[in-house]
């Protein structure tokens, strides 16, 4: 019933977990979200995290992870998954979204996944890169209506 999105599966999905059904609950809840679920449902994983069902947990969360994007969720997958390819995606979702932790992507630079390793040493050096630029701001000067040498040529402050 995962796969199907109705109304009345999450409400089920709920109930669940309210009834200590977690695993089922969650995985309906994961596929039924509505806004503000997004907490629920990592509390629900977390205390899932000694489940023999781990991965299925972080897959349920990975196949809605584009519509919920909740950087806990995202933080919380790196962390606590064992599977490399779940760990890639939850850390190119960080990156995207611009909430890639510098902690997060040094410990990427050792996973034993070559993929991560890259997509966070790219992200590691073009964070560094734009800490490194001065601050030049696009200004335009003019003498007599003709471009100051070395100007962009812009007019945008109209001097």
């Amino acid at each position: 019933m995962s796969n199907i999105r109705d109304r009345r599966l999450r409400i089920f999905g709920l109930e669940l977990i309210e009834r200590g059904r977690l695993l089922h609950g969650m995985k309906l809840l994961a596929s039924n979200l509505e806004v503000g679920d997004e907490s629920l449902l990592l509390e629900t994983a977390i205390s899932l995290i000694d489940s023999t069902d781990l991965h299925g947990v972080i897959l349920s969360l990975l196949k809605v992870r584009k519509e919920i994007q909740t950087v806990e969720i995202l933080d919380w997958i790196v962390d606590q998954s064992t599977c490399s390819l779940c760990r890639n995606s939850a850390v190119r979702d960080l990156i995207e979204i611009g909430k890639a932790s510098d902690s997060i992507l040094q410990e990427c630079l050792f996973d034993i996944d070559s993929d991560t390793r890259a997509i966070a040493s790219t992200a590691l050096d073009g964070a560094q890169r734009l800490a490194e630029q001065p601050y030049l701001p696009a200004v335009s000067f003019r003498i007599n209506s003709q471009p100051f040498p070395g100007s962009t040529g812009m007019d945008s402050l109209g001097l």
